[in-house]
């Protein structure tokens, strides 16, 4: 019973090292990094990252805004970025309309090709970002209110996070 409670004990140490953010004396000042096992990102010291099961979130002061960092297991079901990007675009069509969706580029982050689409849901303006490699998706969403300037209050500091973004496994 002991020895079972001690191996519980040391994997929560073990996962939570292997995968939590922490302050990094390698980053410029301002910044803290997130290390997980596939990938990294930097964000501003003064947001709040909450691990989640699939990824990582940070949160700007007084909530508000997000950046979300979830990953997607394809390996059962294999798909190529344009395949991933359409499944999203037909997803957010059909919960809010084909309006919902401002804009659709390619663009590189880190020099992995990636789709960015900006869309709308309810009373949120959404940026996603969404890349393909090794059977796993990733994707990127900043979220802030669509009204009063939210979205583009911390757009900057979003787009600092999007851009430190890097696989690990290339």
């Amino acid at each position: 019973m002991k020895l079972k409670l001690y191996v519980r004990v040391l994997f929560v140490i073990v996962y939570f090292s292997i995968f939590s953010c922490n302050n990094s004396p390698r980053q410029p000042v301002g910044l803290a990094s997130c290390r997980a096992m596939d990938y990294s990102f930097s964000y501003p010291e003064n947001w709040n990252e909450k691990f989640q099961k699939n990824g990582d979130e940070v949160v700007a002061p007084s909530n508000a805004a997000t950046v979300n960092v979830h990953w997607e297991d394809l390996s059962e079901h294999p798909m190529t970025l344009d395949e991933y990007t359409d499944q999203a675009k037909k997803q957010i069509i059909a919960a809010e309309g084909t309006d919902a969706i401002l804009s659709v580029k390619r663009i590189s982050v880190n020099g992995q090709p990636a789709d960015e689409v900006v869309y709308t849901m309810g009373s949120l303006k959404l940026k996603g970002i969404w890349m393909v490699a090794h059977h796993v998706a990733y994707s990127i969403t900043y979220s802030a209110a669509k009204w009063w300037g939210g979205y583009d209050k911390h757009l900057g500091e979003a787009n600092i996070i999007i851009n430190s973004f890097k696989l690990n496994k290339v």
